[in-house]
């Protein structure tokens, strides 16, 4: 749930820990309710673009492909922020 809440709806809770969600039945669906409502962000099309684009290029743990994408999203050293990310050198 919580990387179709990112990847496809751009919607990023940053303090996704269990005690900051619940999931419950609703009209028979598993429906994810995020509680703590102080630290989240809408991202806009672009940026939801580039995100997935740094994403799918760190996956395929390829430079070509995530360093444009990580550069689109202001930093200026790419792979910096896959290690940080990936927690790999």
């Amino acid at each position: 749930m919580i990387i179709k809440m990112i990847h496809k709806a751009g919607f990023v809770h940053a303090d996704t820990h269990t005690g900051n969600m619940l999931v419950r039945k609703y009209k028979g669906k598993d429906q994810l309710v995020l509680l703590d409502h102080g630290l989240y962000q809408e991202l806009d099309a672009n940026i939801l673009r580039n995100y997935n684009r740094f994403w799918l290029g760190l996956i395929l743990n390829d430079p070509k492909h995530y360093a444009p994408a990580a550069r689109a999203l202001g930093t200026t050293n790419p792979t910096m922020l896959s290690a940080m990310l990936t927690s790999k050198t």
